[in-house]
């Protein structure tokens, strides 16, 4: 099944779209299709009845982490929201921004070479649909990612700068917990502490700058896939219809990228598997010793990843790359090998500047990072 479709009203006229943006992407479309995607935008966008129960969690983790990291977080995550699926998915758009719009740009004017491309008057229809069609790919994403996630980390995207806040998604945490069969109180600080820590994470000087630029400069590369332009022909503008079922059947804008521009996916893989390897390792440490159910958590999350990995097909099928392809294993090795080693001061220098940080070798060899930055192996 192709997760980007969606169901449009028959009598609703969409051809109004073609001309709601003046920018790359049409963020107006995005934001209906996720919002009708969600199912629930006619529903309260607060759920207020639990947001003091994860406030007071929230804060329990943030001082645990920070006493165990030693690291500082300069950002307030709290108050938390916890907030509907549309909502979550509407807020939640702006994240895709720095990835999409240079893409967009870079359709738009021409500069991505598409394989069998057709006659001028037909690229010149696609590249002005293109913002339209970014839109509707991203809200699609976005809607569909809206019934798996639980909060604001669960892609390794960072949040857009200056909200650090925490944002829980509250059916999907309620529907988790009785589908799960965990505690919830257990899973509740579970779910608190890992991205508190992925907060304080991110929140380090330099780290979503460098995480935005990574992938950035993976974004730049990809090639646009041919087959999307096959979605174009036979397309009226003026016909409804052809809108709806161009929107209807819309599968990923990319394919792959060239083998020369695999190193710039090897760096943005060795940071990314850094960061969530870190998240882990904390997360592994500190809920051992505070949450009496968390091997029935670990095995129920574990199952629960497994059931929505059609959500990182559905992210790798639109931008050509998945940022949890077995990224997480080797970050957290690294780490674990390094405390284990030298404590997590040591481990902490990887936040220190650019040239502190593993390379893709370094994180399969930490003895080899140790050496190098700290100069010794431990």
């Amino acid at each position: 099944m192709n997760p980007f479709g969606i169901p449009l009203p028959p009598d609703m006229d969409l051809s109004g779209f073609l001309t709601a943006s003046s920018g790359p992407v049409n963020w107006e479309i995005a934001r209906f299709v996720a919002r009708s995607m969600a199912g629930d935008a006619e529903k309260p966008p607060r759920w207020t009845h639990v947001e003091g129960e994860y406030d007071d969690l929230v804060r329990a983790a943030e001082i645990q982490v920070a006493e165990h990291t030693g690291l500082a977080c300069t950002h307030l995550l709290t108050p938390v929201q916890v907030v509907s699926r549309a909502q979550w998915a509407t807020d939640h758009l702006e994240v895709f921004r720095p990835l999409l719009d240079p893409l967009a740009e870079k359709m738009a004017a021409g500069e991505i070479e598409l394989g069998g491309q057709g006659p001028e008057p037909f690229s010149n229809l696609m590249r002005a649909l293109t913002p339209m069609m970014m839109g509707a790919q991203a809200g699609m994403l976005v809607g569909y990612m809206s019934h798996h996630v639980l909060g604001r980390y669960d892609l390794q995207l960072p949040p857009p700068e200056g909200e650090y806040a925490l944002v829980f998604v509250g059916p999907n945490l309620e529907d988790a917990e009785r589908g799960l069969n965990v505690i919830p109180r257990d899973f509740k600080f579970w779910v608190a502490l890992r991205d508190v820590t992925r907060a304080f994470v991110l929140a380090q000087p330099g780290i979503r700058e460098t995480m935005l630029d990574l992938m950035r400069d993976v974004v730049v590369t990809v090639k646009v896939d041919p087959e999307m332009a096959e979605q174009f022909r036979g397309f009226d503008p003026n016909d409804p219809e052809s809108m709806q079922r161009l929107l209807a059947d819309a599968t990923g804008l990319v394919s792959s990228m060239e083998p020369a521009q695999r190193e710039s996916m090897e760096y943005m893989e060795a940071f990314v598997s850094l960061l969530d390897g870190y998240t882990t390792h904390v997360l592994e440490a500190l809920a051992a010793e505070r949450i009496t159910s968390l091997r029935e958590i670990e095995d129920a999350i574990e199952r629960h990843s497994l059931e929505r990995g059609e959500m990182q097909n559905a992210f790798e099928e639109m931008m050509g790359f998945d940022l949890r392809r077995g990224l997480t294993g080797p970050g957290r090795d690294f780490c674990d090998a390094v405390v284990s080693m030298e404590g997590i001061k040591a481990l902490n220098r990887v936040f220190a500047d650019a040239q502190s940080r593993p390379s893709l070798d370094e994180l399969h060899n930490p003895a080899d990072w140790m050496a190098r930055t700290i100069g010794r192996r431990g």
